[in-house]
């Protein structure tokens, strides 16, 4: 049966489901599959005959590998034209600029549909075109209340999800898991080794806070409730962070960033996504670990969607159905580290890969995720203020 719905009545029911049972079903990757079935069959649009050869994607800069273009072209005859960007933010702006024309694919956090909405830069996806089954339940249900629907539409379908936790080099440094702190980004130990990007590094910091007792935001969810009570508590951490600043050595804003500062830069400890933190792990012979701290690693979840002024859909669809085949999925996870939302992707991955991803995501660890809450349209700004004022001060 289809997934496809009526998300209009959905959207109130699943939006009280919590984040973490999405990550308690599907999160251990090496289980998910056996969970929820077998894999849907290939599902390639007839109509992608019907304009041009090529598709334009603009994606994050660690999610679309060579041999990963190379199937999509060999099964379809469609070239790939690849641009990608490092944030949100770029990705945003530029399609934006260009009032939703130039790309055929983007890849946004599911979390930043709302900034997309207003401006009218996606459109709603046609599900009869697309492979729905191929995604995990839970994962697709969960993205619901994400906001990867809107008005009963849906405009962003499930890709990937991951985690934002702890690196540290472990030649250097002893943490276990259950004792591993946000602090230990801060402490005099790590002074002038330590690597972080500034949004994520904030968001942490009001974790730690609350773990402490400085704070009272019912795990962060108050602060989303209006601009005033976010700047407040963000100025607490802001003050904090600049008081503490001498302590950084590098801020990334990518993935190639955050592993050169390990590598080449001299990093011994730092907050990173998933992905270079556990291809660190495995390219080091776990010199390098990537470990949730005791306060709770951040989650997140990224979309495939279709730009409204896109050139080439039926382009569009057939890569975007090319990207839910168990074997292509399992590609991204090899290279990348992230965590693939389709179901049967584990049957594909590298045994080491898999380790890794056992070892990162533990009961507890799990269970202890803070998920990044969906946007309200005043938070762009906001957070760009204060990100601001930390990095230039």
């Amino acid at each position: 049966m289809s997934k496809k719905q009526d998300f209009s009545n959905q959207e109130n029911s699943v939006i009280n489901q919590s984040r973490r049972s999405f990550l308690k079903t599907a999160a251990a990757t090496s289980t998910a599959a056996a969970i929820f079935g077998g894999v849907a069959p290939a599902f390639i649009s007839s109509r992608v005959l019907a304009s041009s050869g090529e598709v334009n994607v603009f994606s994050w800069s660690d999610y679309i590998w060579p041999d990963m273009m190379e199937s999509f072209e060999k099964a379809t005859g469609i070239k790939i034209n690849l641009s990608t960007y490092g944030t949100n933010a770029e990705a945003f702006n530029k399609l934006k600029a260009s009032n939703g024309t130039g790309f055929d694919v983007i890849f946004p956090t599911v979390t930043n549909g709302n900034n997309y909405y207003p401006f009218n830069l996606l459109q709603a996806l046609d599900e009869s075109k697309l492979n729905v089954d191929a995604v995990i339940p839970s994962v697709y249900e969960s993205s619901i209340s994400l906001g990867a629907t809107r008005r009963g539409e849906r405009f962003l379908l499930p890709f990937n999800w991951g985690t934002e936790a702890v690196t540290f080099d472990s030649s250097k440094r002893n943490y276990e898991f259950g004792q591993l702190s946000y602090a230990d980004l801060w402490s005099e130990e790590n002074a002038g080794m330590v690597t972080m990007r500034p949004k994520s590094a904030l968001i942490s910091l009001l974790l730690l806070m609350e773990s402490r007792g400085e704070i009272s935001t019912n795990r962060l969810a108050d602060i989303y409730a209006s601009e005033e009570q976010f700047n407040a508590a963000m100025d607490k951490a802001v003050e904090f962070a600049i008081a503490n600043k001498s302590k950084v050595r590098l801020f990334w804003s990518n993935s190639s960033e955050t592993t050169a500062a390990f590598k080449q830069n001299g990093c011994v400890i730092g907050q990173t996504w998933d992905g270079p933190g556990l291809t660190l792990q495995r390219e080091s012979n776990n010199q390098f670990r990537y470990m949730m701290p005791k306060e709770g690693g951040l989650a997140w979840m990224d979309t495939m969607g279709i730009p409204s002024g896109a050139a080439n859909v039926e382009q569009a669809y057939a890569f975007i159905n090319h990207m839910l085949k168990p074997e292509v999925a399992a590609m991204h996870m090899n290279q990348s580290g992230y965590n693939a939302s389709v179901i049967g992707a584990e049957e594909y991955i590298k045994p080491d890969v898999k380790a890794a991803l056992q070892a990162a995501y533990p009961a507890e660890a799990v269970a202890g995720l803070w998920w990044w809450m969906t946007e309200p349209t005043w938070l762009n700004t906001a957070w760009q203020k204060h990100v601001d004022r930390f990095v230039a001060a």
